[in-house]
């Protein structure tokens, strides 16, 4: 399986996973327009939250932590496509919280596991 491959599919768990929480996708892999560079991998509604999560897919360890992976220039780059999505869509006031979400998916697995951290981002 091909990293792009991985990733896309690990997206796809991630999604199905806040899904089962009973959240509300409201995009997948949304790129702004004009200077914003980036690309928030899943927004959705959880409750009265605007969630945005930062989805990491590991086959293996050699990679590294997956829930660590986020650093604080990654955190920069989360709050300007936060920033960025909100201003473009018409949301109510709502509060802003940032999730991870790590699916572990080896190749011997049937299925992948799933870690979720909530608020990340302080």
């Amino acid at each position: 399986m091909t990293r792009r491959k991985l990733g896309q599919d690990g997206e796809a768990v991630a999604a199905a996973y806040v899904g089962r929480l009973g959240w509300r996708v409201l995009a997948r892999n949304w790129r702004p327009a004009g200077e914003v560079r980036g690309e928030l991998d899943l927004v959705a509604v959880d409750g009265t939250d605007t969630v945005f999560c930062e989805v990491k897919t590991r086959s293996g360890g050699g990679a590294g932590d997956p829930l660590e992976a986020v650093t604080p220039d990654k955190v920069r780059r989360l709050r300007r496509l936060a920033h960025a999505w909100l201003a473009e869509h018409d949301r109510p006031y709502t509060t802003v919280r940032f999730d991870v979400i790590a699916v572990y998916w080896p190749p011997s697995a049937l299925a992948p596991t799933v870690e979720h951290r909530r608020d990340v981002v302080g």
